[in-house]
């Protein structure tokens, strides 16, 4: 079963769903089962330095007040807490993942993706440091094993490119998580474990001719 998973490490909601369907697929018991991680970009072209902070960029952009995005970000820390893991949204700053992503595609070559997809959701939403900096990148792409020289060389040049374009822009994909199941089931959003197992379950059924 092939499992396919369009994510952006800026996405709290991706990291959540990603802990959710990882204890659907261990409930399922499917020992043939594969993950292989997409690109996404919420922000395409955004900058490689950090600007405003997430909380900002929502009252300013989007219309909230100071009082909802605190209310909302509470709401989306407590779920994330409830998955284990530390959302600190309020002091998040968006900056471009384009990078960030062809470092996962290195990573992919070397049976890595997993681990370097998770480093980077940590490093943004955990720990709030600048995931598009080459340097910062380099750091972390060495914390899960990757060559250093190799994940500078990628982030000098314009290796993977086309790749996580070409990911990011795939046909009905417009928002994440977006999880299909040997490309015919389809959900998007964080949904809950139930929810991922039903998918799968689907996606298991043979279908009828």
């Amino acid at each position: 079963m092939l499992v396919e998973v369009w994510a952006d490490i800026m996405c709290p909601w991706c990291w959540i769903g990603k802990r959710r369907l990882e204890r659907a697929l261990a409930d399922h018991g499917d020992p043939d089962t594969r993950i292989t991680w997409r690109a996404f970009e919420l922000r395409p072209g955004h900058r490689r330095t950090p600007d405003l902070t997430l909380g900002e960029v929502m009252v300013r952009w989007r219309g909230r007040t100071e009082a909802e995005v605190t209310k909302l970000f509470g709401w989306i820390r407590a779920l994330g807490a409830q998955e284990g893991l530390e959302l600190n949204l309020g002091t998040t700053r968006p900056v471009s993942s384009f990078d960030a992503h062809r470092l996962c595609h290195l990573a992919d070559a070397a049976g890595s993706r997993d681990e370097m997809t998770e480093r980077l959701f940590r490093a943004h939403l955990t720990e709030n440091v600048n995931v598009a900096d080459h340097d910062v990148l380099v750091g972390l792409a060495t914390e899960v094993g990757l060559d250093p020289a190799a994940a500078r060389q990628v982030l000098a040049g314009d290796r993977y490119a086309a790749q996580v374009r070409a990911e990011a822009g795939a046909p009905g994909v417009t928002g994440v998580p977006t999880v299909v199941v040997d490309r015919r089931e389809r959900a998007t959003g964080a949904l809950s474990v139930d929810d991922y197992r039903a998918l799968l379950a689907r996606a298991a059924t043979p279908s009828r001719p």
